[in-house]
């Protein structure tokens, strides 16, 4: 049996696993979360807008003292007043209408929020996911061949060509290969797809956050100073038990202001000028995580690369070494090339992997390079954004024309 079918199926297993797009899935739990928590502040809210929305029913009874009432009164010339009404006060539109906003705006934030907050915390994996699914594709390819190999030695072992031990090894080594496979499968499904364009939507995320926070801070402060002016409306049925008046109906308009409002609007205005120099700091907070996050993931990127180069030169070293043994017979011989084969796999594997995950790091981090993040204040150090050097060029050697492959008795 030939071995140059197979070896031609693993190899271009390597080297088509990195350029295979994965399908893009939604990584973001944050998306329902934001959701739920959205339609929570909603429905409270809407209650309490409820309430303030609606007319408001009175009913007053009282007693009025005059000598114009009639007979029917209580007497000594006193009589029962009864007054049934409706009431509306503006301070409690403007309430409800600042609510709203409020609300709209605390969705906004939160949404912006919990999403940016989720993107930092698995941005680290940037390219992780598309690295083990090329590992896995390369080593299900490997797996078919090493099934047929191990195969190869039962049948030896039959023909009192190959010892047991041999055997051994070989469904040993078998058995770690789908130990690993399976490793990389269950990672590789718990890992989430992250977004392309994620630096400008991390951008987008904190401009969004700014703006909805300016919206929710000018709607709380409505809310604030609602009360503190009021224009009052009541308007119904009142009618004097003995008084024969033709139409027993009234309607009232009041105006109330509290004096405390000629103080409020300075002390929001302190308010809001430190609360815009809090928010810069938290802003500068983010902006620092995206930095951390930054040179983190260019770290990766180099140590990544540098595992590369190393593997690549095992990787050939292996080949050369298994090109070098294959003429060879004898029990030694066929232990050290099966050796030799799966360690060949696995380095295959292991560079498949990373040529998948370095250029996913790459577009991240030139794209990140380029995002424009908020400043922590007017004059803010803007030395704090790492330098990202160019991605170097690297080729990708075929070992599949540097290995001999030769018949052996009995296969």
């Amino acid at each position: 049996m030939r071995r140059q079918p197979a070896l031609c199926l693993i190899v271009a297993s390597l080297a088509s696993a990195a350029s295979a797009e994965p399908s893009q899935e939604d990584g973001w739990g944050a998306v329902g979360e934001s959701k739920a928590y959205c339609e929570y502040v909603t429905a409270l809210t809407e209650g309490e807008r409820a309430l303030l929305l609606s007319p408001e029913l009175f009913t007053l009874t009282s007693t009025v003292a005059s000598e114009e009432i009639g007979a029917q009164a209580l007497g000594n010339g006193v009589g029962l007043r009864q007054s049934v009404g409706l009431r509306m006060r503006t301070s409690h539109l403007r309430r409800g209408g600042a609510l709203r906003k409020r609300t709209e705006a605390e969705c906004e934030r939160y949404r912006a929020q919990a999403q940016l907050a989720r993107i930092l915390e698995q941005s680290p994996d940037v390219g992780l996911r598309e690295g083990l699914r090329a590992e896995t594709r390369a080593l299900e390819a490997a797996l078919f061949v090493a099934d047929s190999r191990v195969a190869d030695v039962r049948t030896q072992v039959g023909a009192r060509m190959a010892t047991q031990q041999e055997l051994l090894d070989a469904q040993l080594k078998l058995e770690q290969l789908r130990n690993r496979l399976r490793g990389l499968r269950r990672q590789s499904d718990s890992l989430p797809t992250l977004p392309d364009g994620l630096p400008g939507e991390i951008t987008e995320l904190m401009n969004d956050f700014r703006e909805a926070d300016e919206r929710y801070a000018a709607a709380d402060a409505s809310v604030r100073e609602s009360s503190a002016w009021d224009l009052d409306l009541r308007g119904g049925y009142d009618q004097i038990i003995g008084d024969s008046r033709d139409i027993p109906a009234f309607a009232t308009v009041s105006f109330s202001m509290s004096l405390g409002a000629l103080s409020q609007k300075s002390a929001h205005d302190r308010g809001l000028r430190k609360r815009d120099e809090w928010r810069r700091r938290e802003f500068g907070g983010l902006r620092r995580g995206m930095d951390d996050l930054v040179q983190n993931l260019e770290a990766t990127r180099h140590h990544a690369q540098l595992r590369l180069d190393q593997v690549r030169g095992l990787r050939d070293e292996l080949a050369e070494r298994l090109a070098a043994i294959e003429p060879l017979t004898g029990e030694y011989a066929r232990r050290h090339r099966d050796t030799l084969w799966f360690e060949w796999v696995t380095a295959g594997a292991e560079a498949a992997h990373l040529e998948a995950r370095l250029p996913r790091l790459e577009a991240f981090l030139v794209a990140a390079a380029g995002t424009s993040m908020p400043a922590v204040a007017a004059g803010a150090d803007q030395s704090l954004r790492p330098r990202i050097p160019a991605p170097p060029q690297a080729s990708t050697p075929n070992p599949a024309s540097q290995i001999p492959v030769r018949n052996e008795p009995g296969r």
